[in-house]
């Protein structure tokens, strides 16, 4: 049942009773009146603070909008002593508010529900990613305000962790190049192992967490390729 339909039998209700006790106590107009009032307009206040005016989140994603969310970008690389420039392929989220109220304190979390047969990489808990952009205070403002959400991120440059990782893997050591968009991973990749994906496809939910309004989910595949080039996202 729809809000506003609610909204109208809870209306129709409160008058109805109201004027049934009136007659039944016989108050006079005036007194009804005040009385039927005040109900209506606590009713009205209550209902548009609650379904009107609030937050109402949606995760989108665009295969065919790649400048928005499949951006292939060359970023600073530290390996070792030296900075290298290297190419990065990400996928992002968008994450629009349809409501009439900004959404403020999110955080957006990526966990994951499925994975290849015998693949180990990625752990199972709950990681809190990385906007990429979003106003100041981490709010998405109404009326159909964004923030862009990061997902995951794949590099030219394979980087080598010591010792197997994955029993998928048939490496002696595990050559990884795609990982979960955390702060934690963009800064030292070689120390989030828990956040490195092996090649595959990846049931994930993104969730999307306010200090008021809806939270918000949604399942994507996740295809992370041999080739950096080729990562990818779609629903399931």
């Amino acid at each position: 049942m729809k809000p506003a339909t609610i909204f109208l039998i809870v209306v129709v209700g409160i008058i109805s009773v109201t004027l049934a006790y009136a007659f039944y106590v016989k108050l006079d107009i005036a007194v009804f009146l005040a009385t039927a009032i005040s109900a209506l307009a606590y009713v009205f206040f209550t209902y548009w603070d609650e379904y009107v005016a609030s937050p109402n989140l949606k995760i989108t994603f665009d295969v065919t909008k790649p400048a928005e969310y499949t951006p292939q970008l060359s970023i600073p690389l530290k390996d070792g002593l030296a900075t290298l420039m290297v190419n990065h392929r990400f996928i992002r989220a968008v994450i629009i508010n349809q409501g009439n109220r900004s959404a403020h304190g999110c955080v957006a979390k990526v966990q994951l529900l499925e994975r290849p047969k015998d693949c180990t990489m990625f752990s199972e808990e709950p990681k809190t990613l990385k906007w990429v952009d979003i106003p100041e205070g981490n709010y998405i403002p109404p009326s159909g305000g964004n923030a862009v959400l990061g997902v995951a991120f794949s590099l030219e440059k394979v980087l080598r962790m010591p010792g197997k990782r994955c029993a998928f893997q048939k490496d002696p050591d595990a050559s990884i190049r795609t990982f979960a968009l955390t702060p934690e991973a963009i800064q030292n990749m070689s120390m989030r192992a828990q956040d490195a994906f092996c090649t595959g496809n990846f049931k994930i939910r993104l969730t999307v967490y306010c200090e008021e309004g809806n939270t918000v989910s949604r399942d994507f595949i996740l295809e992370v390729s041999d080739e950096w080039q080729k990562l990818t996202m779609h629903p399931p």
